[in-house]
């Protein structure tokens, strides 16, 4: 009998937090509510410990699979992709990140496997980034799908030459948990109960946008506001 989903591995190397991070968490562990098996390839640096929410999932019924390697060890990293895919035996493996796509998308194709990829962003950077950036968009050319989180991401794609019928766009989804009490939350940041905030949630890089935050709030869109930064 055929199950009602197909068994996926998800490929990314985590940080410690961010969005691409919580959506494949988000998404392994709902596959695995579906019914659906489901596991996540991480790939570490050597004496990294696993980020949080990871082993959680183990307990939602998602298979953690984990292994730390030195830099620059692309050999060992796509030898162990083979090993874990060959062991789960997916019918397609999902990756997220540049070095997933490159690395064990690589791995996916030579045993066979549909690929595809979520395109959860490009930050740029230096000329080492933006190198594996253009390679990770030539990879994509021989992908069976390429999810774009949003719209201006979907056009860079086409601009690069992938077929806009292998790219789909899935904006992000969230599955909140329960808000924290207004009391609470208001003291942890350092607000009274009558301040007017003006929030600002995200990693702090460049691309994206603090700056643009401030500079509202320098220009005088928020001269009454306490403006509160939550990221790191």
């Amino acid at each position: 009998m055929t199950p009602p989903y197909p068994r996926i591995v998800h490929a990314l190397a985590p940080g410690p937090a961010g969005g691409l991070e919580s959506v494949v968490q988000m998404h392994a562990r709902g596959w695995a509510d579906l019914g659906g098996e489901v596991a996540v390839a991480l790939m570490l640096d050597a004496g990294v410990p696993l980020p949080a929410g990871w082993e959680e999932l183990q307990g939602a019924g998602v298979r953690v699979l984990s292994h730390r390697l030195p830099p620059r060890a692309y050999l060992r990293e796509r030898a162990r992709y083979l090993e874990w895919v060959r062991e789960f035996r997916p019918a397609v493996v999902h990756s997220h990140g540049y070095r997933a796509d490159l690395i064990a998308g690589s791995a996916a194709q030579a045993l066979g496997l549909p690929r595809v990829s979520t395109v959860h962003g490009f930050t740029g950077g230096d000329w080492k980034n933006r190198l594996y950036e253009r390679l990770q968009l030539r990879a994509f050319r021989r992908f069976a799908t390429v999810i774009a989180v949003s719209r201006p991401i979907r056009e860079r794609l086409v601009r690069q030459g992938l077929p806009e019928e292998r790219i789909a766009v899935i904006p992000n989804a969230w599955a909140p948990a329960p808000p924290s009490p207004r009391g609470p939350a208001r003291a942890r940041l350092g607000l009274t109960d009558t301040d007017f905030a003006v929030g600002w949630v995200g990693r702090l890089s460049a691309e994206k946008g603090a700056d643009v935050f401030l500079a509202a709030l320098a220009a005088g869109a928020g001269q009454d506001a306490v403006p509160v930064i939550v990221g790191d």
